[in-house]
C-alpha cells in the first residue's frame, strides 16, 4: 500500500484559481514511485483541492479526460455547459471530456474537495451529479461497509465504531483509493498494518487482501474510488 497526507504532496493552481494538492499520479513504465506518487494504472490524477470563499474558478475544459469531484466541506456551485447547480458537502459529479466548467464559492468558508481525472470512456458523455442524501444512493457491503453514495466516480461511507470489513482484494491493474476525512482507523493489507486519519490517502496493491478496520468508539467516515 501507499499511503500519503495532501499537505505533504505538491500543490499547484488549476481551473485558474483552484488550489490542488496532487496525491497520486498515474504510474510512468511498469514500476510505482512512492516518492513522488506516480502509483495509478489507470486514473491519472487523484487530489485535494480547495477553492476560497467568493472565488470563482475559470471556465476550464479537459479535452480528453473525464473530470471527477467529490465535496467535503462548503458550499457552491458549478456551472458545466448549459446546466447549472449547487455544491455541498456529500456531493458527487462528473465532468464530461470537452465540457467548459466554472466553479464557485458561494459560502463563507472554503470550499474543500477530491477531485480525479482519467481517459474518457463512451458512458461518460452526461454530466451527473448526485448528493448521498437523495434517496436510493445507500446500501451495505463487505459486512461492516455503510455506503451513503452516490457512485458517481466517488462514494462515501462509513463503517460503525469497533467493526473489521471484509478481508477481500481485487484483480490485478484495479485502481482503489480510500480518504478518511473523519474518524482513525487502521488499514489491513498482506502483512501490513497502517494507520488511517483524517487527510490520508491509501492506494491499495490489487492483489493483496485488504480491510479497513475501525478499533475506535467513533464512526470512520470515508471517500472512495476504484477503477
Amino acid at each position: 500500500m501507499f499511503i500519503r497526507h495532501w499537505m505533504d504532496c505538491d500543490i499547484q493552481v488549476t481551473h485558474g484559481r483552484l488550489r490542488d494538492w496532487i496525491i497520486f499520479k498515474r504510474r510512468v513504465g511498469n514500476l510505482p514511485n512512492k516518492d513522488t506518487g506516480e502509483v495509478m494504472y489507470n486514473l491519472n490524477y487523484y487530489s485535494r483541492a480547495i477553492l476560497l470563499d467568493g472565488v470563482t474558478t475559470m471556465p476550464t475544459t479537459h479535452d480528453d479526460e473525464v473530470e471527477f469531484m467529490f465535496i467535503i466541506a462548503g458550499q457552491g456551485s458549478i456551472k458545466a455547459g448549459d446546466e447549472e447547480r449547487e455544491l455541498r458537502d456529500g456531493t458527487s459529479l462528473r465532468i464530461p471530456a470537452g465540457c467548459s466548467h466554472v466553479i464557485t464559492n458561494t459560502g463563507v468558508e472554503e470550499l474543500e474537495m477530491l477531485t480525479m481525472r482519467r481517459p474518457s470512456k463512451p458512458e461518460d458523455e452526461k454530466f451527473e451529479l448526485h448528493n448521498w442524501r437523495e434517496a436510493g444512493h445507500s446500501g451495505q457491503g463487505h459486512w461492516y461497509h455503510i455506503y451513503k453514495g452516490p457512485f458517481v466516480g466517488f462514494h462515501s461511507g462509513t463503517i460503525p465504531p469497533r467493526k473489521i470489513s471484509e478481508p477481500h482484494g481485487h484483480h490485478p491493474n484495479f485502481d482503489e483509493l480510500w480518504y478518511i476525512y473523519k474518524g482513525q482507523g487502521w488499514h489491513w493489507m498482506g502483512r501490513e498494518l497502517h494507520p488511517q486519519y483524517p487527510g490520508w490517502a491509501l492506494w491499495l496493491v490489487p492483489e493483496e487482501t485488504h480491510s479497513l478496520i475501525n478499533p475506535s468508539d467513533e464512526p470512520i467516515e470515508y471517500i472512495y474510488i476504484a477503477g
